[in-house]
């Protein structure tokens, strides 16, 4: 299992082989379209394509093709054994604020309209205070500029943020608490 698991994150976990299997996701490649389309030297696509091969995950030569079905067991082996405890079951809560981000924020990252209750508020106000780094203070300017580019009424939203408690602001100058 742990061999299983370092082929899998080591084929996965360089950007350059993550280029070569996304090339691939599509269907055969030529060495010289893989090379085009992943940015990769010439010099340097062998060895990552070689390593692919290796493990199963790409087949082929001058004409690579990916191995789905050696990906899907691959990441079946790997998802197995990862212990419950990682990734626990979504709450009640989460489920519910997950929502509430689907139904206000679009594809763009903009709040589509002001919330309407409480609750969705605070939803809203956790999700954009994330958008500020904790260790920095911001003018207010800046600060406007954050929140303008999720949303046009900037003043409201600032005002929230301080109100509930997820911004401080002295002299004008405001930082991120949580």
């Amino acid at each position: 299992m742990e061999e299983t698991l370092r082929q899998f994150f080591k084929a996965v976990g360089a950007e350059a082989r993550l280029k070569v299997l996304g090339a691939l996701v599509n269907g055969p490649v030529t060495h010289d379209e893989l090379m085009r389309t992943t940015g990769l030297k010439a010099s340097d696509l062998p060895r990552h394509t070689h390593y692919l091969r290796t493990v199963g995950l790409v087949e082929g030569g001058p004409v690579y093709r990916m191995n789905p079905a050696a990906l899907r067991e691959m990441s079946k082996q790997v998802l197995q054994e990862v212990p419950a405890e990682v990734s626990p079951a979504e709450t009640k809560d989460e489920r519910w604020e997950r929502k509430v981000l689907k139904d206000m924020i679009d594809s763009e990252q903009r709040l589509r309209r002001l919330p309407s209750n409480w609750d969705t508020w605070q939803v809203i106000l956790r999700w954009l205070v994330a958008f500020f780094e904790t260790d920095r203070r911001y003018r207010e300017i800046e600060v406007n500029e954050v929140i303008k580019a999720h949303h046009p009424d900037f003043a409201t939203l600032r005002r929230y943020l301080v109100d509930c408690k997820y911004m401080q602001r002295e002299n004008g100058i405001y930082w991120r608490l949580s």
